[in-house]
C-alpha cells in the first residue's frame, strides 16, 4: 500500500491504522515528512506570496514621487511631511508618520502594511502586527533612498530568499512533527498497559504517526483559511489521543 494511499485511510479508518503497525519504520518515517511537508504548505505559500506582494509593494511606494523624504536617526522618524502619507498599493498598504498621528494599534486595521512610524517600524501581516523600535539600530542613520536601495537588492534575491526560508521552515516543521509523534507514542505506551495490548514502542510510534494525520489537515485547512482555532494545542493533543485510543480497540488485547 502506498504512503498517499495510507495519508486517506488514516483520515477514516482506525481499522487500516491498526494494521500499519507491521510495517517498516522507514515507510513511517517518509510518511512523517509528508505530514510535515501538508502542514507547511498554507503557511509556506502565504509567507511567499506575502513577502513577494511586500517588496513589490514597497519598492512601488518608494518610487511614488509623492513620497516625502525621510531619514531615521537617533531612534526617531524625520520627515519633510506635516501630514502622514498613506500609499494603498491594492494588497499592501505603505505607512510614513513622523508626526506621532498613527500609532501601532492603528495599523493593525490593515490586512497586510509596513508602517514607518515615529519611533517604529510595524509591520502587518493578516491583521496582525509586529514592531521594532528604532533604537534597534542605534548609532545607523537610514534614509528613504538607503532602504529603496535595500528593496531592490531584496527584490532582485527573491527568487533564492525564498526557497532558502521554505527549506528552512520545512525543516523546522518536520522537527517539530518527529517530536510530537514521538510523544504521542509515549502516550501510546501508557494506553498499551491499561488496555492490555502486545505493542512495543516501535508500533506505539508507528502508529501515533499516522494518528496525526486528522489534527494535522484540519489544521492545515484552518491555516489556510486563517482561522484562528482557540485552544489549539490541546484540541491537537485530544483528537490525536482520541484516534490513537479508537485504533487500539481494533488490536487484540494479551490472552496472558
Amino acid at each position: 500500500m502506498s504512503v498517499f494511499t495510507q495519508f486517506i485511510k488514516s483520515l477514516y479508518s482506525p481499522k487500516d491504522i491498526a494494521r500499519f503497525r507491521f510495517q517498516g519504520i522507514g515507510k513511517t518515517i517518509l510518511f512523517v515528512f509528508i505530514l510535515s511537508l501538508v502542514s507547511l504548505l498554507p503557511v509556506g505559500i502565504s509567507m511567499s506570496t506575502d513577502l513577494s506582494t511586500g517588496v513589490n509593494s514597497l519598492d512601488a511606494a518608494l518610487k511614488d514621487s509623492s513620497l516625502p523624504s525621510f531619514i531615521i536617526e537617533d531612534g526617531t522618524l524625520n520627515t519633510t511631511s506635516e501630514e502622514p502619507f498613506v500609499s494603498d498599493q491594492g494588497h499592501f498598504v505603505v505607512i510614513v508618520d513622523g508626526t506621532g498621528t498613527i500609532k501601532r494599534t492603528d495599523v493593525v486595521n490593515y490586512q497586510n502594511a509596513v508602517a514607518f512610524l515615529e519611533s517604529e517600524v510595524v509591520l502587518s501581516s493578516h491583521y496582525q502586527n509586529e514592531s521594532i523600535p528604532y533604537t534597534t539600530f542605534e548609532g545607523l542613520t537610514l534614509s528613504d533612498e538607503d532602504i529603496s536601495t535595500f528593496i531592490e537588492t531584496m527584490k532582485s534575491t527573491l527568487p533564492i530568499i525564498v526557497p532558502i526560508l521554505l527549506i528552512i521552515m520545512y525543516i523546522f516543521t518536520s522537527a517539530i512533527k518527529f517530536i510530537e509523534v514521538s510523544v504521542l507514542g509515549l502516550v501510546g505506551l501508557l494506553l498499551r498497559n491499561i488496555m492490555r495490548l502486545n505493542l512495543r514502542y516501535r508500533h506505539t510510534w508507528i502508529l501515533a504517526a499516522y494518528c496525526m494525520t486528522i489534527p494535522t489537515v484540519f489544521f492545515t485547512i484552518m491555516d489556510t483559511l486563517h482561522v484562528h482555532v482557540p485552544y489549539a494545542g490541546t484540541l491537537n493533543w485530544f483528537v490525536a489521543t482520541f484516534i490513537l485510543y479508537l485504533t487500539y480497540k481494533e488490536i487484540p488485547k494479551r490472552t496472558s
